[in-house]
């Protein structure tokens, strides 16, 4: 019997453990807590002049390099973005980001098709894009990538 009172407090002990970090762990997500956002537009182009064909399935990331917060978007058609930390399109904190870019889904067209077998796959990686870039509190914060043409 004593086993099982043991094992009993055990398990409840671990319960509360768990559900005490997942409360403290949601209170630090509050409106309070969000770090300021500055609005951030560009273009993606190729360095032979070409847009980057990006689409509904093309993505580009920002990471804070100080925050380590992360801000998202989607790639168009002709290569421009803007991203959103909170909310769509609410902009990115100030400071130097690393950037990584997923390439277009071919969707059938051929000429994204090509586009996607010679996507540098390293672009594809906040580690290894080599990407950075600066969102100034006090800025336009409209920038232009330059990928490496196909």
């Amino acid at each position: 019997m004593r086993f099982d009172r043991f094992w009993q407090r055990g398990v409840l002990l671990a319960v509360v453990a768990v559900l005490s970090v997942a409360v403290l762990s949601t209170v630090g997500c509050s409106r309070g807590d969000r770090l300021e956002t500055y609005p951030i537009d560009g273009k993606i182009v190729f360095s032979n002049g070409n847009p980057f064909a990006g689409g509904s399935q093309s993505f580009i990331v920002f990471q804070s390099k100080e925050h380590g917060v992360t801000a998202t978007g989607v790639v168009e058609l002709d290569g421009s973005f803007k991203v959103g930390t909170y909310d769509p399109e609410d902009g990115a904190v100030a400071g130097r980001h690393r950037v990584s870019i997923s390439p277009p889904v071919p969707e059938g067209n051929p000429e994204r098709s090509k586009a996607v077998s010679t996507f540098n796959s390293k672009y594809q990686s906040i580690a290894k894009s080599g990407i950075e870039v600066t969102v100034d509190p006090n800025g336009e914060n409209q920038v232009t990538i330059t990928l490496d043409a196909p």
